[in-house]
């Protein structure tokens, strides 16, 4: 009888849990909370699958995307974790050969690190939205290319704050802010892939990845 008093909402997480999140962030963020909610929670494992290509959930049979962008896909169903402040970066020894771009159009005159593929950055300047050619010796296919290229020295990069905090603090990276642009603001999202009542083992786990965020990573992180 005591059994049966429990609602499904109290149960608690067990069986497999398959999510999907950036490799940078899966990294640093996700798979830490994980093993931090596995301990708490030992019915439960966890499959991460870590690529910087957006995944068709429904698809790929995954229960939950950490997803860093503003979304776009109307049919899915996503909880905003965060905020995910992200700035111009570059290496000293960049900023000492080449110098730091003060406007959105000095950029062309700088190596600008994209992903593979990628001849413009979005800003928003005077309320609007603009785009901004960039070219550059390097590009990547992920994240985790740019900001070991911007480390070495090879060029500027977008990064997220909590992606670099470490080497803002210890002077191996300098954040650019522009006098007339800024990078749109993105977050830090859990998708779900349908809105029907997510199982214990999801709500439970982006409940923890949630106040996980909360406490900022070291100030890493904007306003949930």
């Amino acid at each position: 009888a005591a059994r049966a008093a429990i609602r499904p909402s109290d149960a608690g997480a067990s069986g497999l849990l398959r999510v999907t999140a950036s490799a940078a962030f899966g990294r640093k963020v996700v798979a830490p909370a994980a093993a931090a909610f596995m301990h708490a929670n030992p019915e439960v494992s966890i499959d991460l699958l870590l690529t910087d290509s957006v995944v068709d959930i429904v698809a790929a049979g995954l229960d939950l995307a950490i997803r860093i962008a503003p979304l776009r896909d109307n049919s899915l169903v996503a909880r905003r974790l965060a905020g995910n402040p992200r700035a111009l970066y570059a290496a000293p020894a960049y900023l000492e050969r080449r110098g730091a771009p003060a406007r959105l159009a000095d950029l062309a005159e700088h190596e600008c690190l994209a992903m593979s593929g990628t001849t413009h950055w979005s800003f928003e300047a005077g309320g609007r939205a603009v785009q901004q050619k960039v070219a550059g010796r390097f590009t990547a296919s992920g994240i985790e290319g740019l900001h070991q290229a911007c480390l070495g020295g090879l060029g500027i990069t977008p990064l997220s704050a909590w992606d670099v905090r470490d080497e803002v603090a210890a002077g191996r990276l300098v954040e650019l802010p522009l006098a007339d642009a800024a990078l749109p603001g993105w977050s830090i999202w859990a998708v779900y892939p349908t809105a029907r009542l997510a199982p214990p083992k999801v709500r439970l786990f982006v409940a923890a990845l949630a106040e996980r965020l909360g406490e900022g990573l070291g100030e890493g992180l904007g306003e949930v």
